[in-house]
């Protein structure tokens, strides 16, 4: 039995549910991760992981709000305006931001990705 499927029987006595959203670091407990289909990163004790299997993430599409997740903490929020993909099979994301008129060309890589914002 794995532990997601024990820790939802401890909670389903409990009245309780798994919130899928959050993501926290095996090391230090942390929830300020960075995850992508690839990796995850904890943004406090520097811990990065690979997956061996790529996640599921649920699709970006245009008119989403999203933000890029760095390294480094960012809080601004971009509206996609066009989806592309290169000829290499890279996703190219061309997004706008409210508080500035340019537009800016953004693909994922391993040290940044894009997170929707509700």
């Amino acid at each position: 039995m794995g532990l997601k499927s024990s820790l939802k029987k401890g909670l389903k006595k409990k009245n309780r549910s798994i919130n899928k959203k959050v993501r926290i670091c095996v090391e230090c407990g942390s929830i300020r991760v960075v995850m992508n289909e690839k990796n995850i990163a904890c943004l406090d004790c520097g811990v990065k992981r690979k997956f061996k299997k790529t996640l599921e993430q649920s699709a970006i599409k245009k008119g989403d709000h999203v933000k890029i997740i760095e390294l480094e903490y960012s809080n601004t929020i971009y509206k996609i305006k066009k989806l592309k993909k290169s000829e290499d099979g890279t996703k190219l994301y061309l997004l706008k931001s409210e508080s500035s008129p340019i537009s800016l060309l953004y693909y994922e890589s391993e040290d940044s990705h894009l997170e929707k914002v509700n």
